[in-house]
């Protein structure tokens, strides 16, 4: 329930947001401004971070805001505790008014990729949450929220992995 707050509260925003807009969000201790200026870009073109934490659901998570000089695209979380699940997760938004739709999905179902999901709403901008499992060698799950339209980019090394037809019997054919 905290974490669908948390979602429900970034997509409240105008946006793009700010970074003193991002400082407001609840349950998050960022760590002291200035917003760092990356050394390199990360893949999505973002060169600004800001790390806060914050326990959401009983768990601690690692909270990155990331974007240009004057504003925020996306939140990067980092849940370093026990997984929620993304059928946890999807229903919490739901529980918190979300309307969820699954829109890009590994090829191979059940292999435990990540899986994005628009995400839309009243009173808020509608935007995509990217929920990557626990995993073999990785026992946290990370999610990355966007108030955009379009889906994030993907490298050209993940095209053939995911597909955009994700609706349940449909056939999952490369991005």
């Amino acid at each position: 329930a905290e974490l669908a707050g948390l979602v429900k509260a970034y997509l409240g925003m105008s946006h793009p947001a700010n970074w003193d807009g991002v400082a407001t969000l609840p349950g998050i201790t960022w760590t002291p401004p200035p917003v760092t200026s990356l050394k390199n870009c990360l893949p999505n073109g973002d060169c600004f971070a800001w790390e806060g934490r914050a326990v959401l659901d009983g768990r601690p998570m690692t909270v990155v805001a990331t974007g240009a000089r004057t504003m925020v695209l996306n939140l990067l979380i980092r849940n370093t505790a026990a997984p929620l699940g993304a059928p946890a997760i999807l229903a919490a938004l739901e529980r918190a008014g979300f309307s969820t739709e699954p829109v890009r999905c590994p090829i191979k179902d059940g292999t435990g990729g990540t899986t994005w999901h628009r995400l839309t709403g009243a009173g808020v901008s509608p935007g995509h949450l990217s929920i990557q499992p626990a995993a073999a060698g990785r026992k946290s799950e990370g999610y990355m929220l966007s108030a955009r339209d379009e889906l994030p980019a993907l490298q050209p090394n993940q095209l053939a992995l995911y597909s955009e037809q994700c609706a349940p019997g449909a056939a999952r054919t490369p991005v």
